[in-house]
């Protein structure tokens, strides 16, 4: 990761909407944590669990890896 933001993940997602199968979005995530991430951090978000970047501060870089069960 390059530069830095406000990462809200886990609770619980407000009023969910299946975009595709394995992907949803919602309006909010109520009771999820809160973690200030900058550059070099790593982060890992298990499948299933609510998430969004509720603040960037400038720009963001980031790569997300997604494994499939076969």
């Amino acid at each position: 990761m390059d530069g830095s933001a406000t990462l809200i993940a886990g609770g619980t997602a407000v009023e969910p909407k299946a975009t595709r199968p394995g992907q949803m979005t919602a309006k909010d995530i109520m009771n999820g944590q809160t973690y200030n991430l900058k550059k070099g951090d790593i982060v890992v978000i298990p499948a299933g669990q609510p998430h969004w970047f509720k603040q960037v501060n400038g720009f963001i870089n980031y790569l997300t890896v997604k494994s499939v069960q076969p």
